[in-house]
């Protein structure tokens, strides 16, 4: 602001204050991103809610048809078809836990973890049309170098970005 000083009535001098808001700024853009983030976290979370009902008599249904297949008059083709959906039915379970581990907020967590079976989750929960074409072949060494200290929730995420866009351009330079 600007603040003009008096002498026998004229302006002898102007006081010119400065305020130094880059921090501020900085500040409320966060603030701004967190209230969305948690604003997304509270979408996620009902939307999978919402999902997991019809998931859960689409499996009932399923499993029934699959126990008592006699009764519906059910061939191997057709109980094969029926482990086709319950098998659809259990990744779209483990995406929606998957992404309702994500909205949650909790501390970061730090433990010894071995990376095999992180990295084992990580690629069943691709789900990217094509992904079957592609031959994973997982090398594991039997030394202590899969072991390492982590958040096995972020690893798991940072593996399955890593593995989404390796799969995308795989896919994309096959197209070619």
């Amino acid at each position: 602001g600007t603040f003009p000083i008096l002498k026998s009535g004229h302006v002898a001098f102007v006081v010119e204050r400065f305020r130094e808001v880059t921090a501020e700024k900085k500040m409320n853009e966060q603030l701004i991103r967190s209230a969305n983030l948690a604003s997304i976290g509270t979408m996620i979370t009902g939307i999978a809610h919402e999902i997991n009902n019809p998931l859960s008599g689409i499996s009932g249904c399923a499993s029934n048809m699959l126990n008592i297949g006699d009764n519906y008059g059910l061939n191997a083709k057709g109980q094969e078809r029926i482990k086709d959906i319950l098998d659809c039915d259990n990744r779209a379970e483990v995406i929606l836990k998957d992404l309702l581990d994500l909205a949650r907020k909790r501390e970061p967590q730090s433990i010894i973890t071995h990376l095999t079976p992180i990295l084992e989750k990580s690629l069943k929960s691709i789900h990217i049309e094509g992904f079957q074409q592609i031959r994973v072949q997982l090398l594991v060494q039997s030394d202590l170098r899969s072991i390492v200290k982590c958040d096995p929730s972020r690893i798991t995420q940072v593996f399955i970005n890593l593995l989404s866009n390796a799969t995308y351009a795989l896919l994309d330079r096959l197209e070619k």
